[in-house]
């Protein structure tokens, strides 16, 4: 099984990257404990991934998803709050900007009624942060702490693996949907946006919330679903009004596929792209989010690039936008960056099924999984043209779905249910290239 196989280079590719830029992080004692916390949650994703994957069919089941998706994001947020508290003396980890921000207002917003609160919110910040602001000022007013938000935080993520779960359930066999939802929701990343104060954990639940919706009225054909479906994705307007415009794009462009044929589909397609890229909200908020169509602006993040690893790095960033970013194991400096890497290697060895995948959803025509796909891709594109690859918290939300097409892909072809039959030497070949990329990327 390719799965199995892809499972058993995580271990090998990350025991080797771990043990090779240990060299690098023992220089100073905070890099050597970011590295050994790093090294603690590749292991601790390896072992719930080995331990599920071996079991029996009746072992899958959201009981057990959760059960193993709470215990290791408690870990893991309780790993990184400590290692935030030894290095900088708060829970912050590393995020100095938007979470004190987020914090310190919400703290303040607690104080006032419902009503003032969306006042002072009109009045003092942007349209696309009111939905962190209105979400953290919610918890504060029960219990205002920052260990409170975390566990908020790892009970909303349990929830999203439960829907992931759900709409990969349509797609193939519930050891694979398992996967999927697990290799997802217990990833490193996923744990390090439990533990800071942003907005990502909420913003991604109601992205799957949406989807599993959207899959529901697909299903039933109940319009109550879609009006909810459509509900959820407009709610994501406030977090980040771009990626709402787009999943409700996503949405609309496959109910005219499903419900309209030939020219008329294409027809209603095409105005209803048009409206899209002319709307005036998508125009404004898009340039701002991805800095597409200010060429000045790319300049000068093309200049920030090149400061901080030249032609690696402006060859990576549109890459990293589709099959990343990578793992970066070496520390270079304090942050979260070297904190993401177990679960962007397991991401990265997924490029390949995903890429396959994508062509196989079109070439065998699976409508169910158009939404999912032309969300991705537009997504990945703007992030790649606006030269924000590299930016993790740009490309985190539509994550979940390259996940999905990924395994999809993979049961398709460990059942045999593709005319595909791939040499060894090109499945070790594709481990070769992870393990470069990945060695080139820490190097650099």
């Amino acid at each position: 099984m390719l799965l199995k196989k892809i499972n058993k280079a995580y271990w090998y590719i990350g025991i080797l990257l771990y043990v090779f830029f240990l060299y690098k992080n023992i220089e100073a004692s905070k890099y050597l404990y970011m590295h050994i916390v790093s090294f603690i949650s590749f292991l601790l994703f390896g072992i719930f991934l080995s331990n599920s994957f071996k079991r029996e069919a009746s072992f899958f089941t959201k009981k057990n998803l959760v059960f193993a998706v709470l215990i290791a994001s408690f870990i893991q947020v309780v790993m990184l709050s400590l290692l935030s508290y030894s290095i900088d003396g708060d829970l912050f980890l590393f995020s100095k900007i938007d979470s004190i921000i987020y914090f310190s207002e919400s703290i303040k917003m607690r104080e006032m009624s419902f009503s003032e609160s969306l006042k002072y919110l009109s009045q003092k910040h942007s349209f696309d942060d009111w939905g962190a602001f209105i979400w953290f000022s919610t918890i504060f007013r029960i219990f205002p702490s920052l260990i409170f938000v975390k566990l908020i935080h790892i009970i909303v993520g349990a929830w999203s693996a439960i829907l992931l779960f759900g709409i990969a359930c349509y797609f193939m066999p519930r050891r694979y949907a398992y996967i999927v939802a697990l290799t997802f929701s217990m990833a490193s990343f996923s744990a390090v946006f439990h533990t800071v104060v942003l907005k990502e954990s909420l913003f991604v639940f109601l992205i799957i919330a949406a989807f599993h919706t959207f899959y529901r009225f697909w299903d039933s054909r109940k319009m109550i679903h879609l009006i909810m479906a459509f509900l959820l994705a407009a709610s994501i307007a406030f977090f980040r009004l771009p990626v709402a415009i787009l999943l409700i794009f996503s949405l609309s462009i496959t109910i005219t596929i499903l419900y309209l044929k030939g020219i008329a589909s294409v027809i209603l397609g095409v105005c209803l792209s048009t409206l899209v890229i002319t709307s005036s909200y998508f125009a404004i908020t898009y340039e701002r989010y991805l800095r597409s169509g200010n060429v000045e602006l790319m300049m000068q993040r093309k200049e920030e690039l090149s400061k901080g690893g030249g032609m690696i790095n402006h060859a990576v960033d549109p890459l990293a936008a589709f099959m990343g970013p990578f793992p970066s194991i070496a520390v270079k400096h304090i942050g979260k960056t070297s904190l993401y890497a177990p679960g962007l290697l397991y991401r990265l060895l997924l490029a390949a099924p995903f890429l396959l995948g994508v062509y196989y959803v079109f070439r065998l025509r699976h409508k169910k999984l158009y939404p999912l796909v032309i969300f991705f891709l537009i997504n990945a594109l703007g992030v790649a043209v606006s030269v924000k690859g590299l930016e993790f918290r740009i490309t985190y939300p539509h994550l979940a779905m390259a996940y999905i097409v990924a395994f999809w892909w993979l049961a398709q072809y460990d059942y045999k249910q593709l005319q595909l039959k791939l040499p060894p030497n090109v499945i070790y070949a594709w481990f070769i290239v992870v393990l470069a990329l990945s060695f080139i990327w820490n190097l650099r």
